[in-house]
């Protein structure tokens, strides 16, 4: 059974690696825009970054409701962004396409209204592990710092914050890769002129430029690779302790 995952493993992980780097340094259409693939570089780690930021800004305070006020409104705000997440990229992208042209036709083709669909796609990939955190963070210590005097906010940040934040910073990574891969949304939503290391290599492969993509989604497998290392050997320690 291990030889069998291992094998999977190796095809699954192997056969792409390898390829890409065939493309690399044989492929005929090569060609290594330094400029132009650190400016791509650039657009597709700010817009991962923030589209990122603001699923965890918007998911926290979804979790807070859920877990520690119940009712049908918090059962709603719960279900809510699954829903949005189980719709096709597309489907959200367009919706956002027609309320920016129909009532606020300056958001259109502006890096809000993309962050704002990242955050609409992906905050349940920040929401879960938020919410399992606070389910496991004891109330009462909130309600002892409440008792000697300490504000809502004040509580929020010194008691609350610090128990959750490993959490935060996993659900904001786990956003953070799938908005380095998220191409839909960005072809429609992007202002003109965006290229990010997706649609450098979806505008490439377009025009059978394999070797004109590699570099960029080599870019995209090395991003990917560094958060998902630190993830793995996190838990790994968390084993070993």
């Amino acid at each position: 059974l291990q030889a069998l995952l291992l094998g999977l493993v190796a095809v699954g992980c192997g056969t792409p690696l390898t390829m890409l780097g065939f493309w690399i340094a044989e492929g005929s259409s090569a060609s290594f825009p330094v400029a132009d693939i650190l400016s791509t570089l650039w657009s597709s780690l700010s817009l991962s970054f923030g589209g990122a930021l603001l699923s965890c800004l918007l998911a926290l305070p979804v979790c807070l409701v859920v877990v520690r006020y119940h009712g049908r409104m918090a059962w709603l705000a719960d279900r809510l962004p699954y829903l949005l997440h189980a719709l096709p990229g597309l489907v959200i992208a367009l919706s956002l396409v027609f309320f920016a042209l129909g009532y606020v036709p300056a958001l259109y083709q502006t890096t809000l209204l993309l962050l704002v669909c990242y955050a609409l796609l992906f905050m349940p990939m920040a929401q879960g592990s938020i919410r399992v955190a606070l389910e496991k963070a004891s109330p009462q210590l909130e309600e002892a710092s409440r008792t000697l005097g300490q504000t809502p906010l004040a509580t929020f940040l010194k008691i609350t914050l610090p128990i959750i934040f490993p959490a935060i910073g996993a659900g904001f990574v786990l956003v953070f890769l799938d908005c380095m891969k998220e191409l839909t949304a960005t072809l429609i939503l992007g202002p003109t002129g965006l290229d990010t290391l997706a649609t450098a290599v979806w505008s490439h492969t377009g025009n059978l430029e394999y070797a004109g993509a590699a570099p960029y989604a080599a870019l995209i497998v090395l991003v990917s690779g560094v958060p998902v290392y630190l993830l793995t050997t996190r838990a790994y320690a968390r084993r070993g302790a």
